[in-house]
């Protein structure tokens, strides 16, 4: 007996395609330093983080984390042509397309991305994850280029979320601030984040209040320059959920949360009511497959290092 495809109906069809995304994952290259292996992308479960009186926001739905990271089979792309068309931007509408690559910013590896794909499956393209490393390139953009002519890592910025801007709707973003100290990183640190790290002092460095205030303004508005030239260019961004992973404690207590907002009120600044981009502030679940993943990926490199 010959079953007939086609004869299904068009929204079963489509789940099917879906479905066979879970069935092809993707294999990830290896993006880490030479000679070592880059854990791959994995399941990565959020949950909402306490405010700073301890309460879990009520009624937060956050985005799924069980997206597929797959492919559809060439074989079924040349089926013919009907399911060609129904089936080719599937990928780009249902998969979360994740950019990691550990010791670097996750924005390299989307800038080249972008640069290999067609406007028109960028355009497809709905939830993102993006992983940035302090010494990567959105932490080098305002206040570091405050000092320089240098903005080639700015456009290169603004160019990134005027790409993604038409379709993404999700994106989780995993902040990674330096985790240790060393020249010059402090300032930078300081100029980025603000008055949410541990020990904040600017007013060391000025001789008056009045260098202090005309500092802070300066500082405040570069710092917010991803932002403005950036993640703003996302026309129909809807929803962004973002982790600072404070793994040496340099935050204060409610410090992450605090930044966040002040990141949720410069994002939808002049935005319309209907129209505003919803921002959450999470942490990685205990639970997460992903941290399990990265866990064992560093004693993994650890013993690497460790002669016989």
């Amino acid at each position: 007996m010959v079953f007939n495809f086609l004869a299904l109906p068009k929204e079963i069809r489509l789940e099917i395609y879906t479905q066979l995304l879970f069935l092809h994952p993707v294999s990830y290259k290896e993006w880490g330093a030479p000679g070592s292996q880059a854990p791959k992308p994995s399941t990565c479960l959020f949950e909402p983080m306490p405010d700073e009186h301890g309460n879990i926001p009520a009624g937060v739905k956050l985005l799924s984390p069980y997206r597929p990271h797959g492919y559809i089979p060439t074989a079924l792309l040349q089926a013919n042509r009907q399911v060609y068309e129904e089936c080719r931007m599937v990928p780009f509408r249902e998969n979360e397309f994740v950019f990691v690559r550990y010791f670097r910013s996750g924005v390299d590896l989307a800038l080249e991305f972008v640069n290999k794909v067609a406007k028109s499956e960028l355009e497809e393209v709905r939830y993102l994850r993006m992983y940035v490393f302090q010494e990567g390139r959105i932490m080098d953009i305002g206040v570091v280029n405050r000092y320089s002519d240098d903005r080639t890592i700015e456009r290169e910025w603004e160019e990134l979320c005027e790409r993604f801007g038409v379709g993404v709707r999700g994106l989780r973003l995993k902040m990674f601030p330096y985790p240790f100290v060393k020249s010059g990183v402090m300032r930078r640190m300081r100029d980025w984040w603000g008055d949410v790290l541990e020990g904040y002092a600017p007013e060391s460095d000025f001789e008056s209040r009045y260098e202090r205030t005309v500092f802070e303004h300066e500082v405040e508005e570069w710092r917010w320059r991803w932002v403005d030239r950036g993640l703003r260019k996302m026309g129909g961004l809807r929803q962004v959920e973002v982790e600072v992973k404070d793994r040496e404690g340099d935050f204060r207590e409610d410090g992450v949360v605090e930044w966040i907002r002040r990141f949720d009120r410069r994002l939808n600044e002049g935005r319309e009511e209907g129209h505003k981009v919803r921002v959450i502030c999470v942490k990685e679940s205990e639970e997460s497959p992903e941290k399990k993943d990265w866990e064992e990926w560093v004693r993994g490199q650890l013993r690497r290092q460790v002669p016989d």
